[in-house]
This record gives structure tokens, C-alpha cells and sequence, in this order.
């Protein structure tokens, strides 16, 4: 006890000085112990994908790589382990989305006392190669098919709330959870946008969501129902992902198309594309923080983009002849 009083004194004198940094519990702690401290700090839980996230913690606190000491863990080690991951048969995707959690513990370890000098190690290493997304094809045969197989005359469903919802995730690039969230009294019909709780991967946050006409006539619709039920929500309390994207794919399977429910997401922001001037104004559409997660929903076809292009040239021709007369 003496002895570790005087090491501790020691430590403090040379933290004071700037010659040492406080290494103790990284030379004693080991990953697992370290996702362990992470999972309870309570930043997961503002997540979107908190759930998610934590499974992946606790997968990794089973690999054998989880029993090294934070001062024994190197890149060799981890790319052996991706190795073995993608050998067995794992798609890039899922063991990135692995290294993006175990991640996301070494650079919260890395700003707890004891752990100065922490290395995060996923920095270091090569990533596997992600193959290439599918994008999204959503024709308007498409849409008049799903809707009339949700509310139309070939009508399949009970469940009143599937068609609004649909029709405002086309409308306003909503993520499914801020649709289910959304209160009559967040809604400013006049000023033309509403707020609404978002959760992402950055945690949670409130947002404000530009509304184009024909979303504020859905949404007008979608309010005198709920008020005729006495909600304070748009849509029913206690509705789910899960049962949305249930009740979802039975529609999407009897119209024939092709598409989940998050799918709309996609389809809706590259319709948005064509209204916004810019990429930053798209982004405050859709709600993304960054470009790069904003270029992964917008999933324009070639002959769209042709048509853009078309249109573009043929309104800087008539500038042109305009100066002319």
C-alpha cells in the first residue's frame, strides 16, 4: 500500500510536469473490459441504432482478441480477426459495421482518466472493401400500384395508418421512426416545416423538416384523423418498426414492387434532389450530417440524370437567344 501511495504521489508530481501520461488502467484493463465501461457510460442509448450497437459489443466481447490487455491489442491482431470474419463467410458490410463499434469504445476509452495514450487501433488498419449498394428503382407505375393495393380499390389492407405514412415518407425524406414520433402540435402548417426528434448514429437531436405543399395537404389529412381519434400523435401510440415493415411488405408483396419500407427514404430524397438548389439543402430535407451519407440515398436513374441534363442545357440556350432579341 505504501508502495503504490508513493507511485501514485509520483504520478501526479509528473502529470503536473508534463513528462508522464496516465497509462495505469490501459497496462490493466482489457478490451472487454473497456466495451464494458462503454456500454455503461449511457452514450449508446441516445443512438439510433442502440440496440444494434450493443450486440455488436457484446459479440466482440466474445473473440478471443477481447481478452488482450489494451497494451497488448496491435493492428496485426485485428486484421487477423477480420481475416477469419470475412472467411467465414461475412459480407463486408457486417464487419465494418463490427470495427465501427469497437471503434467507437477505444475513442471513448481514450478521453477516461488512466487511459492517456490509448490507440485506437481500427485507424491503422485496412478496411474491408464494401461492395457497391443497389440502388433503389421506384417507378411511378410503382407508387400507383403499392398505394392502390394500401387504400385503393384493390385494397388489401385494414390499417388505416400504412397510406398516410407512406405518401409523407415520399413527401419528405423522413426517417420511419421521426413519421411515428411526430406530434399534431410540432406541425407549423403556415410556416411550411415541423420538428421533430431525430436519432441517428451521432446521437439524438431535434430537427427541423422543411414540408412542400403537397406534404402539407398529407399532412393536413393525416391531423383531422388523428384529432377525430383523439391523438396527440399523427399516428397511433405504441405502432412499431417492426409493425410497419410488416404491414408494409404485405402491401409492397400484393402490388408486386420491390421495395422496404426504408427504400421510400431513398426514393423521396432523390425526388428532392430536383427541388433543392444544392447538396447542404438537400441534407436539411432529409436530416443527414453528412454529405457522404447523404450521396447513399440519392439514387437517381441514367435516364433520369439525361433528363436533368436535357433541361439544364435547354434553359441556358433560351438565356442565351434571350440576349440576342
Amino acid at each position: 500500500e505504501e508502495a503504490w501511495a508513493w507511485y501514485e504521489s509520483k504520478l501526479a508530481e509528473w502529470k503536473l510536469r508534463g513528462t508522464v501520461s496516465d497509462r495505469r488502467e490501459i497496462d490493466r484493463s482489457t478490451i472487454s473490459e473497456l466495451i464494458d465501461l462503454y456500454m455503461q457510460s449511457g452514450l449508446i442509448d441516445e443512438k439510433k441504432g442502440a440496440k444494434e450497437e450493443i450486440n455488436r459489443l457484446k459479440l466482440l466481447q466474445r473473440q478471443p482478441f477481447a481478452s488482450l490487455m489494451l497494451n497488448a491489442f496491435r493492428p496485426m491482431d485485428l486484421q487477423a480477426w477480420i481475416k477469419e470474419r470475412l472467411s467465414g463467410g461475412l459480407s463486408p458490410s457486417t464487419v465494418n459495421n463490427d470495427i465501427s463499434a469497437l471503434s467507437n469504445a477505444l475513442e471513448y476509452g481514450k478521453g477516461l482518466e488512466g487511459f492517456e495514450g490509448l490507440v485506437n487501433v481500427t485507424k491503422s488498419i485496412r478496411k474491408p472493401k464494401q461492395r457497391p449498394g443497389n440502388k433503389v428503382k421506384f417507378t411511378e407505375d410503382d407508387e400507383v400500384r403499392l398505394l392502390g393495393a394500401i387504400d385503393g380499390r384493390k385494397r388489401v389492407l385494414t390499417s388505416w395508418w400504412l397510406g398516410p405514412l407512406v405518401r409523407l415518407a415520399l413527401l419528405t425524406g423522413m426517417r420511419e421512426s421521426e413519421l411515428l414520433r411526430v406530434r399534431i402540435d410540432d406541425i407549423y402548417m403556415s410556416d411550411g416545416f415541423l420538428s421533430v426528434e431525430s436519432k441517428d448514429t451521432e446521437g439524438t437531436r431535434i430537427r427541423d423538416v422543411p414540408l412542400i405543399p403537397k406534404a402539407i395537404e398529407c399532412f393536413e389529412e393525416a391531423i383531422s384523423h388523428a384529432r377525430a381519434l383523439k391523438q396527440e400523435t399523427l399516428f397511433p401510440v405504441g405502432l412499431t418498426n417492426k409493425t410497419v415493415s410488416k404491414t408494409f411488405a404485405t402491401a409492397a408483396r400484393a402490388a408486386d414492387v420491390k421495395v422496404g419500407f426504408h427504400d421510400l427514404r431513398h426514393v423521396a430524397v432523390t425526388r428532392l434532389s430536383k427541388i433543392a438548389k444544392n447538396p447542404l439543402e438537400l441534407a436539411e430535407f432529409s436530416g443527414h450530417r453528412s454529405l457522404t451519407a447523404l450521396k447513399i440515398y440519392y439514387n437517381p436513374s441514367a435516364k433520369e440524370l439525361a433528363s436533368m441534363a436535357a433541361d439544364v442545357i435547354t434553359r441556358r440556350e433560351k438565356k442565351v437567344r434571350m440576349r440576342w432579341f
